[in-house]
């Protein structure tokens, strides 16, 4: 999947209008997750995107779940919503900079908002990255999880490039 970094403003999507070639860049998005989750060996990866009215990040159909507790958090992590600067996500949508986390699981719910989930389901590290699809008003945050703590820029850095 081809990705654009230049900022643009997310407009509202939603899943019973996207045009074919949306379509197909979610089919894309998923694919992608599924192999840089699989080559650096994170246990979940999702996609975020705008909710229809453009207001806040929800889950898009894209996503990667190598277990059971990993499908948990995905499932419970439907019920979310990330405004605009609020949580990783929201951070990471204004700011379309990639961030992480080594520790997503001990941070306060005021910068992540799933950490009870995540202490649950055993994940830890996490990695945001702002994607935009060329040639498509698509834009997503994919979110990869670890079940290790993340310890430095470099361990968390493996999955940055291999999006890039």
């Amino acid at each position: 999947m081809e990705v654009d970094s230049k900022p643009v403003a997310a407009g509202p999507i939603r899943a019973d209008s996207l045009s074919e070639m949306d379509g197909q860049a979610v089919d894309r998005m998923q694919a992608l997750l599924r192999q840089v989750a699989m080559q650096n060996s994170f246990a979940m990866a999702e996609a975020l995107w705008p909710r229809a009215d453009g207001n806040c990040l929800v889950q898009s159909p894209a996503h990667y779940c190598s277990d059971e507790s990993s499908q948990r958090f995905y499932s419970a992590s439907s019920e979310f919503a990330f405004p605009l600067q609020i949580g990783i996500p929201g951070r990471v949508w204004k700011q379309k900079a990639h961030a992480w986390h080594g520790d997503v699981a001990n941070l306060p719910s005021t910068i992540f908002l799933r950490a009870e989930l995540a202490r649950q389901c055993g994940l830890h590290g996490c990695v945001a990255i702002p994607i935009q699809v060329v040639g498509s008003s698509l834009f997503f945050v994919a979110m990869f999880f670890t079940r290790e703590v993340l310890l430095d820029e470099e361990s968390a850095g493996r999955g940055m490039a291999s999006v890039s």
